[in-house]
């Protein structure tokens, strides 16, 4: 592109609206361009610059049915054809403000709002083309990934036109993590920094640390920016990931409920989101990013099967639900998802089996048993038809989508599978911890919800409802001193209201016998010998 004359210059227009297309087609042939392509939906476009080189990229935001401009852009640019010398314009109507974030977020090298005139193309054209000729020779390198001849250019860019020294140092420092030079970017930013207290140079620096292993520098410079900016959306990210490696995935998930604040419409965003609210089970936030992440997924190129995977998980605790109507709109969400996981990814077998056995599972606990074991037998068959393709990795990836998505019994018959008792002692371990870790949560998941309940009702005076579900806790051998300690209460507090009653008194004995175990350095050990004196006050009083 450097110096050439505009007629050489190739152009694609990409809208799905063909009076548009010929507006913008006119357009470009008046500002000088012969070669200009036209495509009317974002897999067309796709396919098109896959197989050919485009300078300028028209782009309308809403093409319709599947992918948006912001899809087309993420693609191409992932995928590396829409080249760093080519210029992408964004055109739309909408002005929405997360769209307006998000298509600024995917940095494209101009927008443009509706209605659009003649002089709006050839002005943006021309600064947007001016900017790619003076950096041309740094664009055309990288693209053509000869970093040390980028870098050269750099100097030279440099020599010639000092006042640009800045923007050279930019692209320098995104040269140098290319090449995995974390060292050398980190110098450029630490110079820049210097000379002026840019935003970009401190996300830079932060990067650099992070690459290298220096989280909690990286994680400083981070807040401090967040800060002072706080529409800086991958400062976001990029601390939820420094969160996560330090064991602090709340306030991963914290950072990324900001991000997705400013921008929800990144589906990565939102997939790390569902993923680790699911780890925190905090439901409340998983779910509505486990939608988002489904539904914006759909036709982008960071689809994966673990974004509904983690739809399903999210929408498990409803499906649990003492609420029949509750479990009945859950249960249709994720027989509807598994459809779609189906559908999207019909040539994975990991897929197929994973679905038929959550569809088993959510037919089970829904008391559909025909259903249920209609999906089951479908599960089971697949595996043994596809045994060849269900090596140790896709077994135990299965293993990881049950242990999210299905009831212990359903994880079970997985297990228990002629593929699976031929595994490796390492495959099965690790299939076995998995399903392990299922029941011992789940059976948490049962204990919280009878302790909580049983609160509730000691605190409105309710002793026999709490007592009740205070027992339904404590029958797992799993229950924490502080739930075996809430029961206690309970029925020392019925004793006292109702009087001597050997079902309380004998509860009380057996407690006190599991509290035993609790260690003398335990802080509930005060509360403990309270109720131990209480308890034993009532026997002396009713003994004598």
């Amino acid at each position: 592109m450097s110096g050439f004359p505009i007629h050489s210059l190739s152009g694609l227009i990409i809208d799905d609206q063909p009076e548009m297309c010929k507006q913008l087609y006119t357009m470009l042939e008046r500002i000088g361009l012969r070669r200009i392509a036209v495509c009317h939906t974002g897999d067309k476009a796709i396919e098109a610059m896959s197989k050919s080189k485009f300078d300028v990229i028209l782009c309308d935001y809403d093409l319709g049915r599947g992918k948006d401009g912001l899809q087309v852009l993420e693609e191409g640019k992932h995928r590396e054809i829409i080249l760093n010398t080519s210029c992408f314009i964004m055109i739309t109507a909408i002005q929405s403000n997360d769209m307006v974030i998000g298509a600024i977020e995917h940095q494209p090298d101009a927008y443009i709002i509706k209605p659009i005139t003649f002089d709006d193309i050839r002005l943006r054209l021309e600064r947007t083309l001016n900017i790619k000729d003076t950096y041309y020779n740094i664009f055309h390198n990288i693209d053509l990934k000869q970093y040390n001849a980028a870098l050269s250019a750099c100097e030279q860019l440099t020599k010639a036109r000092p006042k640009l020294s800045l923007s050279v140092l930019k692209f320098k420092a995104k040269i140098y993590f290319k090449q995995e030079q974390y060292d050398k970017a980190e110098a450029i930013y630490t110079e820049v920094l210097q000379i002026r207290k840019l935003p970009w140079a401190f996300f830079g620096l932060a990067k650099a640390y992070f690459f290298q292993k220096k989280y909690k520098q990286a994680s400083q410079i981070l807040e401090s920016l967040i800060a002072e900016h706080q529409n800086y959306i991958t400062a976001y990210d990029l601390l939820a990931q420094i969160k996560e490696l330090q064991g602090d995935k709340v306030g991963a998930q914290k950072a990324l409920q900001s991000a997705v604040s400013y921008s929800p419409r990144a589906v990565r965003r939102q997939t790390f989101l569902s993923r680790i609210a699911t780890e925190n089970q905090d439901w409340t936030a998983a779910l509505p990013a486990a939608r988002k992440s489904v539904e914006l997924g759909r036709h982008s190129i960071f689809k994966t099967p673990e974004n509904y995977i983690h739809l399903t998980a999210s929408l498990q605790p409803q499906l649990y639900s003492e609420s029949l109507s509750d479990r009945r709109s859950a249960s249709a969400e994720i027989l509807k998802t598994m459809d779609h996981f189906k559908k999207d990814f019909p040539e994975d077998t990991t897929v197929q089996v994973s679905a038929y056995f959550i569809e088993s599972s959510t037919h089970k606990q829904m008391g559909q048993e025909r259903e249920q074991e209609k999906y089951l037998n479908m599960a089971t068959n697949l595996m043994d038809t596809h045994h060849y393709e269900l090596k140790e990795e896709a077994l135990e990836l299965i293993s990881n989508r049950l242990s999210l998505t299905c009831d212990p019994e359903t994880i079970q018959v997985f297990i228990d599978s002629e593929l699976c008792k031929n595994l490796s002692t390492q495959a099965k371990t690790y299939i076995d911890n998995k399903a392990q870790e299922k029941a011992t949560k789940d059976n948490q998941e049962k204990i919280d919800k009878y302790n909580n309940k049983g609160v509730e009702f000691f605190e409105r005076g309710a002793l026999a409802e709490a007592i009740q579900m205070f027992e339904k806790a404590t029958e797992h051998a799993t229950a924490s001193f502080s739930v075996l300690l809430n029961a206690m209460q309970a029925h020392i507090a019925y004793l006292e209201q109702h009087g001597k009653d050997q079902t309380s008194m004998s509860a009380c004995g057996d407690l006190m016998n599991r509290l035993n175990e609790m260690p003398p350095t335990d802080r509930r050990q005060a509360r403990k010998k309270r109720l131990e004196a209480l308890f034993n006050k009532l026997e002396e009083t009713w003994s004598t």
